[in-house]
């Protein structure tokens, strides 16, 4: 039997998101978007139960920024039977919902080889692959500008537009990252907690904006990180070495606030990123997949 989310099995659907997060992608299962969630069709969630017992639960994300990509991204799609028709059950029952959109996304480790296959039984095919990074043990590194290039703190609610267009400009062809954010989108999400203290920088050239970065506190497998979120480099500026040495800007920030360990995510095809990552100490750990589904 399947049932819509309501504030009567609220409570379930959480105490199952908490316990299956990390088998798919746990990006908007942390312990502040289940606070923080609201139950409506922003948010279109299923539940999949047996016998009155939950066995799997379908929530996908209809917010602006997302809508604005024409796509929908699953918060949550998991089974605890790993059988294709349960999947199936949830998936009829949350497209309806969905026809504001043309694709439906959702992240899941190459490893999980199991999940995979039941989403390509569906018709999920793989639009991309994406990395998780880290850079362990190391100490930072000095880094230097190159002359008329100047780090600025970034100043909240003033520098807005001046962070927004380098975002928007440097990602306007990154798979995944190529949706405009918004200056409203900047305005909340440069509110987080997870912000590092001095965590925001503008780089400018002859006083005008062409490079940011931003740099949050991240845990994963019970230990913590700073994470670039992100980096970007207008498509002018770059080749002169600005990224390697914002990056190591980023890294030493991190390290200011106490975090010896650094991570990021990039996309496989995203070669330049690589290159640069990879000078700069950093490591591949983790495979994700980007799955697509067209509604």
């Amino acid at each position: 039997m399947i049932q819509v989310l309501n504030k009567n099995n609220f409570d379930e659907f959480k105490t199952y998101c908490l316990k299956y997060r990390f088998d798919h992608d746990e990006s908007y299962l942390y312990d502040e978007d289940l606070k923080t969630f609201i139950i409506g069709e922003d948010n279109p969630t299923y539940l999949l139960y047996r016998e009155n017992e939950i066995q799997g639960v379908c929530s996908f994300i209809l917010d602006e920024y997302h809508l604005n990509g024409n796509k929908s991204r699953a918060r949550i799609f998991h089974c605890k039977s790993n059988q294709t028709e349960d999947y199936k059950m949830l998936l009829e029952a949350v497209i309806p919902f969905n026809q504001k959109v043309e694709r439906l996304i959702m992240f899941v480790p190459s490893k999980n080889v199991i999940s995979r296959g039941i989403l390509e039984n569906l018709g999920f095919y793989v639009e991309r692959y994406s990395y998780v990074m880290e850079r362990t043990e190391k100490e930072p590194v000095a880094f230097t500008f190159p002359d008329g290039y100047e780090l600025t703190d970034y100043v909240y609610g003033k520098d807005d537009d001046d962070y927004l267009n380098v975002r928007n400009k440097a990602f306007s062809t990154i798979k995944g990252s190529e949706t405009p954010h918004t200056k409203e989108q900047v305005a909340n999400y440069m509110k987080i907690d997870q912000i590092l203290s001095g965590g925001v920088k503008i780089l400018r050239y002859m006083g005008d904006p062409v490079g940011v970065i931003k740099m949050e506190s991240e845990s994963e497998g019970g230990k913590d990180y700073s994470f670039v979120a992100p980096l970007a480099i207008l498509p002018e500026h770059q080749g002169k070495g600005l990224g390697s040495s914002l990056l190591r800007a980023g890294i030493q920030i991190g390290y200011d606030n106490g975090y010896k360990d650094c991570m990021l995510t990039v996309n496989g095809e995203n070669e330049n990123a690589l290159k640069l990552y990879y000078k700069e100490g950093f490591d591949k750990t983790v495979e994700v997949v980007c799955y697509n589904y067209k509604v």
